[in-house]
């Protein structure tokens, strides 16, 4: 006669009641878990996409700085370089140049748009 293995004298096998509760665990659990894993996913694309429109602004405040009409090198460097969809704009503040980079981007769960502004600052070079 065959018996069922045993630990700390009890079966190994799941009683009838207890069948079904890793199914409902799981139902429960995935879609937090999956919400959760594109957060994060979301989070680090919109990272990225800010540190360039950063490294983008500063690249056009620093190309404007230096040139004979500022404003215009500044608007053409960061249109050039950032996002069909952003918006720039391109000021002077007292004796600084002053790019701003608008980026909308859309999140994956909502229809909702995001937009995040990188702003670069240079002095400008006297003349």
């Amino acid at each position: 006669m065959t018996s069922w293995p045993t630990c700390c004298n009890r079966p190994l096998s799941r009683s009838r009641a207890d069948r079904g509760s890793a199914v409902v665990d799981f139902v429960l659990l995935a879609p937090l878990v999956l919400i959760l894993v594109c957060t994060i996913v979301q989070a680090g694309i919109w990272v990225v996409v800010m540190a360039e429109a950063h490294r983008v602004a500063d690249t056009a405040a620093r190309a404007g700085a230096v040139a004979t009409n500022p404003e215009r090198v500044a608007t053409t460097r960061a249109r050039s370089a950032s996002p069909q969809d952003s918006s720039v704009s391109v000021a002077r503040e007292e004796s600084d140049l002053v790019v701003r980079i608008s980026v909308p981007m859309k999140v994956m769960l909502w229809r909702t748009t995001i937009t995040g502004t990188a702003t670069g600052r240079m002095g400008l070079e006297p003349r």
